[in-house]
Order: C-alpha cells, then sequence, then structure tokens
C-alpha cells in the first residue's frame, strides 16, 4: 500500500509486455504455419531453373503442360505471375484500381485449396479473359459478392467476365492476389499468340503436384532427363544447358529473390523477432520477480515495525 504508483508502473510495464510477446508470438507462427491446413503441402513444388537469371528463377509457359502431359509423376500444374503495372476498372464510369492482380490456371483452386463463396473453382479461370475476385475486394469495388457472369473493363481495352468469388487468401497460400485472372489471358493481352511457345522465356512460375509419398530427389531427376533430351529432340539449347531443381513450398517462401510475383517471408526478421520476443519475456519475468521481492520485502518490514 505505501507504493502504489509503482505497483501500478510495474504492472503496467507487465502488461504490455506480455501483450507485445503475444504479439509476436501469433505472427511467428503465422509467417512459419504458412500452408499449414493444405493437406498436400508435402507433394507441391516449384520447378525453378538452377541457373536463376538475375535473381528470377522462373521457367518457360509450357514446361507444367509438357510435364504433366508427359510424366506420370506430375499430378497437376499451376503457374503463377503478377503483371509489373497496376489494372484499373471502371465502375459507373468511375475508375477504380483493380488491386493486386495475379495470373493463374484454374488448378491453382486445386493445388492451393480455397474456399468460393460463388463459382466453380474448378473452371473459373478456363477460359481467356475469366476473372476471381477475393470477397474483400469485390466489397471494396461493388459492395456486393453476387457479381458472377458481370463483364468488367480492364483498362479501357479488354472485357474480363467475373467467374467467382473467393474468401481472402489469409494463411492458406502465399499466392496472393485481390484479383486472379486466367493465364489463358495473357497471350491476349499483351498481345504476344507465341507466349507459350517460346522455350527461351523463362519468366514465369511453376508449381507442380505430385503425386504422394513421391522421392522428391528421383523426381528432380526423372524431370531433367525428359526436359533435357526434349532439348535435344528440338535442339532447344535453353533446355539442354540448364537444370531445374525442385523446391519445396517452405523454400520457396523463405528464398530471397529479385522480383517475387506473390508474398514472401523474411527468415532474417523473424529471427530478429524471435530474438526480441525473448528479451520481452526475459524483462517480464524480471519484472515480476523484482515486484514480488518488493511486495515481501514491504510485509516484511511492516511486520517488523508491528
Amino acid at each position: 500500500k505505501r507504493f502504489p504508483l509503482g505497483t501500478f508502473i510495474n504492472l503496467t510495464g507487465m502488461t504490455i509486455g506480455i501483450g507485445m510477446f503475444l504479439l509476436i508470438v501469433i505472427h511467428l507462427g503465422s509467417e512459419m504455419g504458412i500452408h499449414k491446413n493444405n493437406p498436400r503441402k508435402d507433394d507441391i513444388v516449384r520447378i525453378a531453373n538452377g541457373k536463376e537469371i538475375n535473381g528470377w528463377k522462373g521457367t518457360p509457359a509450357i514446361l507444367g503442360e509438357m510435364l504433366q502431359e508427359n510424366l506420370p509423376e506430375v499430378e497437376a500444374f499451376v503457374r503463377f505471375d503478377h503483371p509489373r503495372k497496376p489494372y484499373t476498372i471502371k465502375i459507373d464510369n468511375e475508375p477504380k484500381k483493380l488491386g493486386k492482380v495475379g495470373y493463374a490456371d484454374s488448378t491453382l483452386f486445386k493445388i492451393f485449396p480455397q474456399r468460393f463463396l460463388v463459382g466453380d473453382p474448378l473452371s473459373c479461370l478456363d477460359q481467356p479473359y475469366s476473372m476471381v475476385l477475393t470477397e474483400s475486394n469485390a466489397y471494396r469495388l461493388f459492395g456486393r459478392t453476387d457479381l458472377v457472369g458481370e463483364t468488367v473493363l480492364v483498362d479501357n481495352k479488354h472485357n474480363f467476365r467475373i467467374m467467382g468469388i473467393v474468401e481472402d487468401p489469409n494463411n492458406q497460400t502465399h499466392l496472393d492476389a485481390d484479383a486472379y485472372i486466367s493465364f489463358h489471358s495473357m497471350p491476349l493481352v499483351f498481345e504476344n499468340p507465341e507466349l507459350f511457345e517460346c522455350m527461351g522465356c523463362f519468366n514465369y512460375d511453376c508449381f507442380l503436384l505430385l503425386n504422394p509419398n513421391l522421392d522428391h530427389e528421383k523426381a528432380e531427376k526423372k524431370i531433367n532427363d525428359y526436359i533435357h533430351e526434349y532439348g535435344k529432340q528440338y535442339s532447344i539449347s535453353n533446355l539442354i544447358e540448364t537444370d531445374f531443381l525442385l523446391e519445396g513450398l517452405d523454400e520457396v517462401y523463405f528464398r530471397k529473390e529479385a522480383a517475387p510475383s506473390y508474398r514472401k517471408g523474411n527468415k532474417t526478421q523473424l529471427s530478429i523477432l524471435s530474438a526480441v520476443g525473448f528479451l520481452i519475456l526475459l524483462m517480464v519475468l524480471i519484472n515480476y520477480v523484482n515486484l514480488s521481492n518488493a511486495q515481501s520485502n514491504s510485509s516484511i518490514h511492516e511486520l517488523a515495525i508491528r
């Protein structure tokens, strides 16, 4: 009772410290737990070129399709890319930013499952000029989610049809976007009809869904053997000279890259936050011990006086 102010300050400091520690733990759990709810997480890999051209590990657009058609180990593939400029749409003649855009195949929602409010996740991005909006983006742009079948004009040039509304990605996938656009739209949008045929264009991320319990090292060797043989058969030097790697999702998420087209983690930042969290917890414990000792000494002093 003799030191109410000091006790209040100590308790307030402890409360703030514990709150900060819990926020750090929650953030660390969120970062380390990316894809944790995906039942096929261990079967998903990114195929990347081993040369890492200018910090970029992309592959030709046609590669995933080739592997699925010719290797039984590959169940499915999804290509993913972000445009390098923002897109604008018009709503009631008012221009609005579409938000973060990701070009992807419909298999995105098979390999990285997300809950759809409206639409068919397995076919929503099959056709060119198809689009899927996240729930929050639909509300931001239109104020509603009953949008399937409606058409929007993108950059005053391309008419896209909304084919689905999906929950916000959160921790379901690191391939995040506010709007997903059919990968098959890219040759039309970029006016490059040969985009999918270019074997020297190592521009796109490709994720593979492999058979369960597959030895990834053996799969990597088989994939490289097939690609190198294909390159020799058609005299494609880029395929002959390049070794491709299979990278797990955690490796991809925390790898530093020059121009990632999706959400990335930072191991250095997590290490620093872990150290800060430990120091905060240590300070809280020391503060608690000092407070307990102070109260104990105060009680002893009062007894001695009596």
